[in-house]
């Protein structure tokens, strides 16, 4: 192996004048034999990487990396990568990521992100990301995006978004967006936005207006009329 002397430093990767291979295979089993020996692997990204880990682990992928976590996990991700973890798993992800947790998790993605979460998770993503969270959950995504959350929850969505929210859920969207909730549910949209709440015979809808004030959350009574949630 080279010396210290002799290895030249790039900022992350290095150069020298002679070395001793330690490892032949294909790309996957490299990472993998980068992983297993390096010892800073558990506070530095390997670009490329797919890292699979067990219970109460803290990972970071590096860009375009694949992470499989247990449960109860920390992962922090980076551009254009595929995240799968564990039941109460703390997760922040980069642009244009696919993220799945498990029950109970927490989700933070950038731009451009597909988050899927289990029940009870709240999950945050960013400009013209899709979210979709389990029951009792709470969804927001940025402008653009589309939030879909089970029963009993809320979405919550940017300008010119769509917010979809289960059964009894209340749905906020922003301006000129579409808020739509479920049977006996409570939805606001901003100005020249849509609302449709599930009623029992029919779903109803409404541009916001003149009777329908921006920004403001409304249900369907017991008479079929719209009152002020």
């Amino acid at each position: 192996m080279p010396s210290e002397v002799e290895v030249i430093d790039l900022d992350g990767k290095i150069k020298c004048r002679r070395a001793r291979v330690l490892h032949v295979g294909t790309r996957r089993s490299a990472l993998a034999f980068l992983a297993a020996h390096d010892r800073e692997a558990d506070r530095r990204a390997i670009v490329g990487a797919i890292v699979t880990c067990g219970d109460d682990r803290t990972v970071a992928g590096g860009d375009y990396s694949r992470i499989t976590a247990g449960d109860n996990c920390r992962v922090t991700t980076r551009h254009y990568s595929q995240v799968v973890a564990g039941d109460h798993a703390v997760v922040t992800g980069s642009d244009c990521c696919q993220l799945m947790a498990g029950s109970h998790s927490r989700i933070v993605a950038g731009g451009h992100s597909q988050v899927t979460a289990d029940y009870d998770c709240e999950a945050i993503a960013g400009d013209y990301s899709q979210v979709v969270v389990g029951n009792r959950s709470e969804a927001v995504a940025g402008d653009f995006g589309q939030a879909v959350a089970g029963h009993d929850s809320r979405a919550v969505v940017g300008d010119y978004g769509t917010a979809i929210a289960g059964e009894r859920g209340t749905a906020f969207a922003g301006d000129c967006g579409t808020a739509i909730a479920g049977l006996d549910g409570r939805a606001a949209a901003g100005c020249g936005g849509l609302i449709m709440i599930q009623t029992a015979a029919r779903v109803k809808a409404a541009r916001v207006g003149r009777r329908i004030k921006a920004n403001t959350l409304y249900r369907v009574g017991h008479n079929g009329n719209w009152e002020l949630a």
